[in-house]
């Protein structure tokens, strides 16, 4: 992905609409391009500070670049999540698909021997 394929998917990164695929390719980017991660900082602050404008914090204090730092902190061990489900469900079906074999193998052995 090149920055200007990261900043397109800027948006959908933060309105949450990204498949778990596309979403772990921009934050790869995000990563390894400080300017790209810049701009995503820049945007989810403007969209947390409009969102914020009419909160009462009291004295708690609020710190967008730490919030910033935890989602997407939050969004990476989502995807990691969803990879570790994914391979689980690839491992039980293809031990399935292995115990069907076998169990043909076997049947037909029983069959024809």
């Amino acid at each position: 992905m090149d920055c200007k394929d990261a900043l397109s998917r800027i948006r959908p990164f933060l309105e949450g609409t990204m498949t778990y695929a596309e979403e772990e390719e921009f934050l790869k980017h995000i990563r390894s391009c400080a300017s790209c991660r810049e701009e995503l900082e820049i945007y989810f602050t403007v969209e947390k500070a409009v969102e914020n404008l009419d909160a009462d914090y009291g004295a708690k204090s609020f710190s967008l670049r730490r919030e910033f730092a935890e989602e997407l902190r939050r969004r990476e061990a989502e995807i990691q999540r969803h990879n570790r489900i994914r391979q689980l469900r690839d491992l039980i079906l293809t031990l399935a698909f292995t115990g069907i074999v076998v169990s043909m193998v076997i049947a037909i052995r029983f069959l024809y021997f």
